[in-house]
């Protein structure tokens, strides 16, 4: 059976931060909340400003790489939506046709999961810093310890600002 995503987002304007509420529904008209919960705040100082950085995403779901490239944009970063598999993001660094500075990367994917795509990026190319997002917490662990950086969704944009620089500086 097929089903077919949609991506839903609303946005409500408040004096200081615009909450972006975000659902995906199936064929069958469920909507689920998905794992974020952003809050764009006008007063941060990293939104807007532009950095010679670039970010890879990669994502099974089409619809988070064009938000998580959205929200990479939003912080002053160059955001290329370039892989929607482990196997895809190896292929793409191995072959030397992408030269990002990070990439934001899902755990769970189809084919490669994201730990294992990461070690063999890292095995060519140590210099790329690499953002693991996920809901599942039991990763943050063997993330940080294979020298990763780990981010659980769902999170801010405020987190993800953190998370990137630090992870950029490191």
């Amino acid at each position: 059976m097929v089903t077919k995503s949609i991506l839903i987002v609303r946005q409500a304007y408040r004096p200081s931060f615009a909450p972006l509420i975000i659902s995906i529904g199936n064929s069958s008209g469920k909507s689920n909340r998905i794992g974020l919960d952003l809050h764009f705040s006008i007063d941060h100082p990293k939104i807007g400003e532009q950095s010679s950085k670039s970010i890879a995403i990669v994502d099974d779901e089409k619809d988070l790489c064009s938000l998580f490239s959205m929200l990479v944009k939003s912080l002053g970063y160059h955001a290329d939506c370039v892989a929607h598999d482990g196997d895809e993001i190896v292929q793409l660094v191995v072959e030397d046709n992408i030269h990002p500075d990070l990439i934001l990367m899902d755990y769970r994917m189809p084919t490669m999961n994201g730990m294992q795509a990461a070690e063999k990026i890292l095995l060519v190319r140590p210099e790329i810093k690499i953002i693991i997002a996920t809901a599942d917490d039991s990763v943050r662990r063997d993330a940080i310890s294979a020298g990763l950086f780990f981010i659980q969704k769902p999170f801010s944009i405020s987190a993800l600002a953190k998370t990137i620089e630090e992870a950029l500086e490191h």
